[in-house]
């Protein structure tokens, strides 16, 4: 877990802020696999996780807490989770605009077109 803490975040100063930083690795991965999911229609529409909440006070993949609190994750499956929600994929090097629409209604997107910067100093 440490290892894929750091790969995004610095190492935490003490043990409650590692508690909250893998928190938010954790909604960072279900959203990622949600998203990924939601794009795939109509082969797949999404995804549900499991452990909602603990039984125990222990640190774990639920979105709830053994009080009752929520967590990280269940704050952030408002948003992946939205009727209309927005993700982004890199494919191939090119940045890829989704929208899932799984309202009623019918909406416009308006966008617009990025092109390939080349890197160097600005």
């Amino acid at each position: 877990m440490l290892y894929y803490l750091t790969t995004r975040f610095r190492i935490p100063a003490n043990f409650s802020d590692m508690v909250y930083l893998t928190q938010i690795m954790q909604a960072e991965c279900v959203r990622t696999g949600v998203e990924h999911w939601r794009r795939n229609r109509p082969r797949c529409s999404g995804a549900l996780y499991w452990q909602l909440n603990d039984c125990w006070p222990v640190s774990s993949w639920a979105s709830i807490d053994y009080c009752g609190r929520w967590k990280v994750l269940q704050y952030a499956a408002r948003r992946f989770n939205a009727s209309v929600a927005l993700s982004i994929e890199e494919k191939s090097g090119q940045i890829v605009l989704h929208v899932a629409n799984d309202s009623r209604d019918d909406f416009q997107v308006r966008y617009l077109t990025l092109y390939k910067l080349s890197m160097g100093a600005f």
